[in-house]
């Protein structure tokens, strides 16, 4: 019985310790390992830590390969009955905003803004971004020097498509610019 309580004791400690480390986390991209690949789930080890990435939060059509190293949005980590739940993903907006806010500084700053996003996990990611200072091309900050910010972005989304749109108040030209390259 001492046996039973010492160990439960030790398992609670543990639980405890993995929620503290995900705690502050929330929100934040978290770099994985990629474990094992199974039918419908991706075994990834985080932080010395194994957690499953589920079906619903995997890029469809994308291929995880055992060693490969990805980057998942942790959405939220919560203490159920079963022990703490970590929920990751890799295919919502804000996995995306994730990547852009590490990789653009002036996001950070607060000198372009996204005002709005939409996507499709796998296919396509419209952005729409503003700047408040009238020198900034809030475009052209996204995009970087050369392509070098968005193609660091694509190079981790495996060839999903991103078109920025820059908010101008024109609602007819938003939607024209949406809609490019259709006419």
């Amino acid at each position: 019985a001492a046996a039973q309580t010492i160990k439960q004791n030790l398992k609670n400690i543990e639980r405890e310790r993995f929620y503290e480390k995900f705690q502050n986390k929330q929100g934040e991209l978290l770099k994985a390992r990629v474990i094992r690949v199974h039918a419908d789930s991706v075994t990834l080890d985080i932080k010395g830590t194994a957690v499953v990435l589920g079906a619903e939060g995997q890029i469809p059509n994308r291929t995880y390969e055992p060693g490969e190293e990805i980057f998942v949005l942790l959405k939220q980590i919560s203490k159920g009955q079963g022990g703490i739940v970590l929920e990751i993903t890799q295919t919502s907006a804000e996995y995306i905003e994730a990547i852009l806010r590490k990789i653009v500084p002036d996001l950070e700053e607060g000198s372009v803004k996204i005002e709005k996003m939409a996507r499709i996990p796998g296919l396509k990611t419209k952005i729409v971004v503003s700047s408040n200072d009238e020198k900034i091309d809030p475009v052209g900050v996204m995009v970087g020097s050369k392509g070098d910010r968005i193609n660091t972005v694509l190079s981790l989304l495996d060839g999903e498509k991103i078109d920025f749109i820059e908010e101008n108040g024109d609602s007819k030209q938003m939607i024209k610019n949406c809609l490019k390259p259709a006419h």
